[in-house]
């Protein structure tokens, strides 16, 4: 997503501050998850870790929060604080400077420098200067500020032994090894010792490293499981590529061949609508760099639907819907992570670039009598997926420059970046399947990790769940709307050819679209969806049960 579209988004979400003469009586939850997506922005687009650091912000916002109120429990942090006053207005006062002050000291932590600029928490003080929060605090205010810093620094402290290996920059603890060599994408074919495993892509000269493979073994909110050698939330195997399996599996991948020939954003497109439509999709919800990941997309969401939520009357309570909100909705993103990876990690599963390739040249599956036979090819599908022969390579015929290539098997699929340095989209052609690419940036290619199940599926759908668990199904203020602008939202390629209006009137709409546009993206297929949406659910309803009340009984921690 462009920089432009996360201005608007964040415009939106914080649109409900208000100019502030006394900043820190109007400065809540919201003020400070938007601070905290500027710098993931600006920093390494991992989204376990900015998961993590959301539920910290959040959990410190929280506890600093609780302390200050007569009859809540800090959930990482439980504080007594005596500095509890009776006026309810003094109170929430004091509230929002203790709240405040916890996610700076989390923020200033974890954001110490960026891989962009170098510059981004001194961006962030000079902006909390300009909104007036950093002047000196004297009195109540100061012990307001004191005591969160410190419960930002429990939580901080207790962190650094919960299986990230945050000392160590998030690197690996298990020793990871890849069982496939690397792919390079922009060469045909590959070479696979084992198809149902990973594979890592050559970009840009350098070949991927799993991104926090050791991320299951990260301590959790709410989540547990039973058998420590099984995943926390098991949905079961992926199909593999075997006999069994192998209607099943090659199905899944046929579908994303079709979709990729339906991404002609030329003018000669059969329906270059639909293709529009496609393309933005999976570039929208692709959240990779210089974004605020998909975690940051449903914190950017919640906001939205918190600025058009109707009031309470009641600014105390309000503020205790807020800081709630975001307490279960990144708790649930956190334990998500935790879960997704622990799948992932576990089937160790394969990416459709590497599958389609690999079944590509082992030819097709669906007529022994003709040249190319493979039990475990892929499946002839005319229009879409055929055996390049005599006649349809002929001169003038859809094949005829694949000429060279009979006997082998074509797809009729995206093309890949090649138009984009003239000005143009690549359009949509019969290619060898060697050479099949999935819908993104030549400099991304296929995330550098396992694709069961799906992060972005897992995680919608937990935020999905906590934003219905608080505002009902609906969401509040009207429809969720992404306008692109033609010929200059895409990133991938120029387009779209039309202008695009993505629009979503309820939460489970933006969970179908975030899932589906990983298959119009080529990285996942349906399963790595579907399965992942119902961790992600089960896994906040794990969360919402766990903070369901958050009473005295239930000490900071405790299980």
């Amino acid at each position: 997503m462009t920089r432009a579209v996360l201005a608007t988004l964040i415009a939106l979400a914080v649109a409900a501050l208000p100019a502030r003469g006394d900043a820190w009586s109007d400065t809540g939850p919201s003020y400070w998850i938007e601070a905290q997506l500027r710098l993931i922005s600006r920093d390494q687009p991992w989204p376990t870790v900015q998961a993590r650091t959301l539920f910290h912000v959040s959990a410190a916002m929280h506890d600093a929060w609780a302390a200050l109120e007569p009859d809540d429990v800090g959930v990482l942090a439980d504080e007594a604080c005596a500095l509890i006053p009776e006026d309810d207005q003094q109170r929430e006062r004091l509230q929002r400077i203790a709240l405040g002050h916890a996610a700076i000291e989390v923020l200033k932590a974890r954001y110490p420098r960026t891989n962009r600029d170098g510059l981004a928490v001194l961006k962030f003080e000079h902006a909390l200067r300009d909104d007036g929060l950093l002047a000196t605090l004297e009195g109540d205010d100061a012990r307001a500020a004191e005591l969160g810093q410190r419960i930002a620094r429990r939580i901080l402290a207790d962190a650094m032994d919960d299986g990230s290996n945050e000392a160590a920059e998030y690197d690996d603890t298990t020793g990871y090894t890849p069982a496939n060599a690397a792919l390079d994408p922009d060469a045909e074919g590959t070479v696979l010792t084992d198809p149902d495993r990973w594979q890592p892509i050559i970009v840009e000269g350098r070949t991927q490293e799993w991104v926090t493979p050791h991320w299951g073994r990260v301590r959790p909110f709410a989540i547990s499981k039973d058998d420590p050698s099984r995943p926390y939330l098991d949905p079961g195997p992926p199909p593999r590529l075997k006999l069994d399996d192998h209607a099943a599996l090659s199905a899944s991948l046929v579908e994303l061949i079709l979709l990729s020939s339906r991404l002609d954003g030329t003018d000669t497109a059969e329906a270059p609508e639909d293709a529009d439509v496609g393309r933005v999709l999976a570039e929208y919800w692709e959240g990779g760099a210089s974004t605020e990941t998909p975690v940051g997309r449903w914190n950017l969401i919640a906001a939205t639907a918190l600025h058009h939520a109707e009031p309470s009357g009641d600014p105390g309570k309000d503020l205790r819907r807020e800081i709630e909100l975001f307490l279960a909705l990144n708790a649930s993103l956190h334990d998500a992570a935790i879960a997704c990876w622990d799948i992932k990690r576990y089937y160790d599963s394969v990416r459709p670039i590497s599958l389609i390739r690999h079944m590509g040249g082992l030819g097709q599956s669906s007529d022994p009598s003709m040249p190319g036979y493979h039990k475990l090819g892929l499946p002839l599908v005319p229009g879409l997926v055929e055996l390049v022969t005599e006649v349809s390579s002929a001169p003038g015929e859809r094949h005829a420059h694949l000429a060279d290539r009979r006997g082998e098997v074509a797809v009729r699929s995206w093309r890949g970046n090649r138009g984009r340095d003239g000005h143009d989209a690549s359009g949509v052609g019969w290619i060898p399947a060697t050479a099949w690419l999935p819908y993104q940036d030549e400099d991304f290619v296929t995330p550098a990790f396992g694709g069961y199940v799906s992060g972005h599926s897992t995680s919608s759908a937990a935020g999905a769940t906590v934003l219905e668990a608080f505002f009902g199904e609906v969401i509040p203020g009207g429809p969720v709307e992404v306008r692109a602008d033609a010929g200059v939202f895409l990133e991938f390629e120029v387009g779209p050819f039309y202008d695009v209006v993505l629009s979503a009137e309820r939460f489970d709409e933006l969970v179908e679209q975030a899932g589906r546009s990983r298959l119009w993206g080529g990285i996942h297929p349906w399963f790595d969806d579907v399965r992942g949406r119902e961790v992600g659910e089960q896994v906040a309803m794990i969360v919402l049960a766990r903070l369901q009340p958050v009473s005295d009984d239930e000490a900071a921690g405790s299980e």
